[in-house]
């Protein structure tokens, strides 16, 4: 039971380390996104932007984003309402690699779109 209790804390520390850093390197490239994440599982969206004298909305956002982060190679969830997850095999490492091909994809996106 210990253990157990032990992965539950590791999954819910892992997702606040993620969630906290992806929103750091969101507002980095002048992007606002709204995080939350409960034990293994995070999501995060992006709040309504102007860019280039357009409003774009969280979904176009994401669209683009997400399209950035297949290019990078991190395969996510298609999908603007979709929750993601951690699993035990995601160590720091591992978290560390994924926030470089956020910061990478929020970089691509603030040079084109900014």
């Amino acid at each position: 039971l210990e253990k157990k209790q032990n992965i539950y804390q590791q999954f819910a520390n892992n997702t606040q380390y993620l969630t906290y850093n992806l929103k750091i390197l969101a507002k980095k490239y002048n992007f606002e996104i709204e995080t939350r994440n409960i034990g293994a599982m995070f999501g995060f969206n992006f709040l309504p932007k102007q860019i280039n004298k357009m409003i774009y909305n969280s979904k176009e956002i994401f669209n683009i984003f997400f399209k950035y982060l297949l290019n990078n190679g991190l395969n996510f969830a298609p999908s603007i309402a979709e929750s993601a997850f951690i699993t035990v095999s995601h160590d720091k490492k591992i978290l560390d690699q994924t926030l470089e091909i956020f910061d990478k994809s929020f970089q691509d996106m603030n040079k084109l779109y900014l």
